[in-house]
């Protein structure tokens, strides 16, 4: 029978990032971790900013699928004219 030294149980997900970090970790504090140059600032911004364009995007098209699929109508204002019109109509 093995006998585990903590008895943890975590998630794959978990123990996968635990891992990294640790492993991040140790290179950083042995010095095996490279110093980033100057030159590399733009493309490292670059890359940055590629992906916060496409989570705009994404976060548009979502937007955009949402609205036209909204059943009660309320996204594209469809219903918004038929309530003002009914507050005038009872004043």
């Amino acid at each position: 029978m093995v006998t585990r030294p903590f008895n943890v149980k975590l998630p794959p997900f978990l123990m996968s990032i635990a891992i990294a970090v640790a492993a991040s970790a140790g290179l950083h504090y042995f010095g095996l971790v490279p110093k980033p140059m100057d030159s590399d600032r733009a493309t490292v911004y670059g890359a940055l900013a590629q992906v916060a364009g496409t989570m705009l995007g994404f976060m548009l098209a979502a937007l955009a699928v949402l609205a036209l699929t909204d059943p009660s109508g309320l996204m594209l204002g469809e219903r918004g004219h038929d309530v003002n019109r009914q507050l005038v109509r009872f004043r």
